[in-house]
């Protein structure tokens, strides 16, 4: 477990990014935390740590998923480069089941092949099918202030050995423990 202290929306970002050049397909980051807590500009940071324009990366409330995909200097998708993955950014809010996954069209393919990002992924961890699978980072984002956010990382899987030597760049105001 790893606890770090966001002191604005920037340090939130910057630690998307950082977990974005991390990222491999087949990894889930499942994210919560109460409304406003900063979810979704922790996935602008991850898109844009993933080589992804973070200005596409929106909440997916209402939609419940969105996939982004990697794009060439033209604009145009690349889908074909297993090192440039597809970012897909669910909202499990009302979702409750894996079978509502599967009705939006991730399953365990989609999850296998792309990055996926999962706000309000509590709702949905424990459902039967294991949905977020094994190799998954829990992120729990708290207000602790004004803009001051708490944020607790709990890596599964394959994120254990990754975040083992985990740091933030220098020129970040996130304080780590």
């Amino acid at each position: 477990m790893i606890e770090l202290l966001s002191t604005n929306l920037d340090d939130t970002v910057a630690l998307g990014r950082r977990l974005g050049e991390l990222a491999q397909p087949g990894d889930v980051l499942a994210l919560d935390g109460e409304l406003g807590a900063g979810k979704t500009q922790l996935v602008r940071g991850l898109a844009q740590g993933m080589g992804l324009d973070p200005t596409h990366v929106s909440s997916p409330t209402f939609v419940f998923m969105h996939e982004y995909t990697p794009e060439d200097e033209h604009g145009h998708p690349i889908d074909d480069d297993p090192t440039r993955p597809v970012l897909v950014h669910i909202d499990a809010y009302r979702v409750t089941s894996a079978s509502d996954l599967a009705t939006l069209g991730y399953d365990d393919e989609t999850r296998d092949t792309s990055v996926t990002a999962v706000e309000w992924a509590k709702l949905i961890a424990a459902a039967p099918g294991n949905p977020l699978g094994d190799d998954r980072l829990h992120l729990d984002i708290q207000h602790v202030g004004d803009d001051r956010r708490q944020i607790i990382l709990v890596p599964h899987g394959r994120w254990v050995p990754r975040l083992s030597t985990f740091s933030m760049p220098a020129d970040s105001n996130t304080p780590l423990p």
